[in-house]
């Protein structure tokens, strides 16, 4: 039960379902995400219910998430609303969970939700 706690706690930090806090004036536009984060492997670090969390996610051509972590794998899909990135996994009982995306320098971006994204 545990283990499977902890597996929805990194995924859905990683993918968005926790609040959303403010950005800096550089958050990305659906044009500037596809362009620099759709098929890239992206690094994510944060923090999840009190807890590090690190793992690989990749937002593929065709709306697939996949998100891998210490704690195992998980496939699901994404997809826009508005400027924003939505995704849809088991783990978060398949509900959309929207975030926005900052860029904060060259291959390194901000989430709404405080998670650090770099691409390699």
């Amino acid at each position: 039960m545990m283990k499977n706690f902890k597996r929805f706690a990194v995924v859905a930090a990683a993918t968005g379902l926790f609040a959303q806090t403010a950005l800096a004036a550089s958050t990305m536009n659906r044009s500037d995400i596809e362009a620099q984060i759709i098929d890239k492997p992206i690094v994510f670090v944060g923090v999840a219910n009190g807890l590090p969390v690190r793992g690989v996610v990749r937002y593929s051509t065709g709306n697939r998430i996949r998100v891998k972590t210490a704690l195992g794998k998980e496939m699901g899909v994404w997809s826009f609303k508005g400027d924003a990135m939505c995704t849809r996994l088991p783990s978060a009982g398949n509900k959309a969970t929207c975030f926005a995306i900052a860029k904060q320098g060259k291959g390194r971006f901000q989430t709404s939700h405080g998670f650090v994204l770099v691409t390699n």
